[in-house]
């Protein structure tokens, strides 16, 4: 792919696929990975149901996929503001200053997507900067629903290399703890942590997994929205006492999430196709299911 190359539209990236496509196939023309995928299956609106299997893999209809990921791609990157010059020469400060996104992000770029990559950050000169036309074009093919991701060189060694402890102290945490923190799956978590933002707070491995600060890190994932467990909770308004004081129904969880009670259910199915856990009813011999309202918050929002 050139460095000027512009995107290529979802529906173009699915077309050569077949009429039912799994989420390999998926994950594949996106250039994420199977848990990203599954992670789009339970957060997207519309996603579509199954239509059947093969093998062991459900198939999704191509081109109601290739719909809802096209509805939902307005979050790529704005590039006017980088300049009209595409031959001038910017430094990664001046990059984040004119497209708003964080310094620390835009920093990490040149790691992340390094010469190994499937898309590599455009060189800088001896100076460190880059032409305008370059980031731009590969900016405008990064998405929020996720793009190139980087891949390790050919000797079989990271694309960013670390600094090596030998064991984790107190103020580091790593995969294993973040799991914990988050309530996160191993591969849900992996996918987190290779944001940029985040994967530039790492400050070296122990053994074979990486490592954070982690009070920095979980203040980070707090402003992500994730729930951090050894957070000390917040009070509880009275309302919010009420609310979680009983059972919920679907209808009840439709009306507090602002949502129809199709996004309710459908979020669970897809969620059970995708082998997550899901919240159970409190009385599966009711004929109205209702849920724990705690659990069902804490499903909605991973």
């Amino acid at each position: 792919m050139s460095a000027e190359t512009p995107p290529a539209p979802t529906t173009a990236r699915l077309d050569g696929l077949p009429d039912e496509i799994t989420a390999q196939e998926i994950a594949g023309a996106r250039g994420v990975s199977v848990a990203t995928v599954r992670n789009w299956m339970m957060k997207l609106p519309g996603w579509p149901d199954s239509v059947g299997k093969r093998g062991k893999a459900l198939l999704y209809p191509n081109t109601a996929v290739a719909q809802v990921l096209a509805d939902n791609e307005a979050g790529r990157i704005d590039t006017s503001g980088l300049g009209d010059d595409p031959a001038e020469l910017v430094t990664l400060p001046t990059i984040a200053e004119r497209t708003g996104l964080p310094q620390g992000t835009v920093s990490a770029y040149p790691a992340l997507y390094g010469p190994a990559s499937n898309d590599p950050f455009p060189a800088g000169d001896s100076l460190g900067r880059r032409r305008v036309g370059d980031v731009a074009a590969w900016l405008s093919r990064r998405t929020t629903l996720g793009g190139i991701r980087p891949v390790a060189a050919a000797t079989g060694k990271s694309a960013t290399p670390a600094a090596s402890k030998t064991k984790i102290t107190e103020g580091d945490i790593d995969i294993n703890g973040i799991q914990e923190e988050t309530g996160l799956g191993r591969e849900a978590a992996k996918s987190l942590l290779r944001r940029p933002e985040l994967a530039a707070m790492s400050t070296g491995k122990v053994g074979r997994n990486r490592i954070w600060p982690r009070a920095a890190l979980l203040a980070e994932l707090k402003k992500l929205g994730y729930n951090v467990r050894s957070e000390k909770p917040a009070r509880l308004t009275a309302a919010e006492r009420a609310w979680l004081s009983e059972p919920r129904s679907a209808s009840e969880l439709a009306e507090h999430y602002s949502v129809t009670i199709g996004a309710i259910t459908h979020r669970l199915q897809r969620a059970r196709e995708a082998g997550a856990q899901v919240p159970e009813s409190v009385d599966p011999t009711a004929t109205v299911k209702k849920y724990d309202p705690a659990e069902f918050d804490g499903f909605w929002k991973r």
